[in-house]
């Protein structure tokens, strides 16, 4: 189940229009990779440590293989790979990675099998509320913060007439 936070903004581009609400993934704590390794080795003939080392394995190899310029083919999760920006140059001769390729960064691709896998059994939840960087557990607390003090629902802010 991913939970979905609601979050009130507006569009920078556009500050005279009235802002929105938006849904973003609010992303569980991750498992430690021993905890994950007892998991997904549960009812195998594979000890969590031997998967431990698998993956240490693989990690070794992987920045291995990215610092030699290879993307790496991760099987049925997909493929990593290097990612930079770059100043441009009007001349071709000016041109030295190292003073103009910038931010680089590692890209993930998943596989069309992991999206899909992942991607059709998605369901969500509504998580917490935040607007103008007050966050409130659900819609309803919000609702009942919005509310005026005399209206039955309670009231967030007493307006004084």
């Amino acid at each position: 189940m991913t939970k979905v936070k609601i979050v009130q903004r507006g569009n920078p581009a556009k500050p005279h229009e009235a802002k929105k609400w938006y849904g973003l993934a609010v992303s569980g704590k991750p498992l430690s990779v021993r905890q994950m390794a007892r998991q997904a080795t549960r009812n195998t003939s594979i000890t969590p440590m031997e998967m431990e080392a698998a993956l240490d394995l693989l990690e070794n190899y992987v920045v291995e293989q990215l610092l030699q310029g290879h993307s790496v083919n991760l099987g049925h999760l997909g493929h990593l790979r290097i990612s930079f920006k770059s100043e441009g140059t009007d001349d071709i001769r000016d041109y030295h990675p190292s003073r103009m390729v910038r931010e680089p960064r590692l890209l993930f691709t998943p596989s069309k099998e992991l999206r899909e896998r992942v991607v059709k059994n998605l369901t969500f939840e509504l998580g917490p509320v935040t607007k103008d960087g007050v966050t409130y557990a659900s819609v309803s607390d919000y609702l009942k913060a919005e509310a005026p003090s005399d209206s039955p629902e309670g009231g967030g802010v007493s307006q004084s007439v």
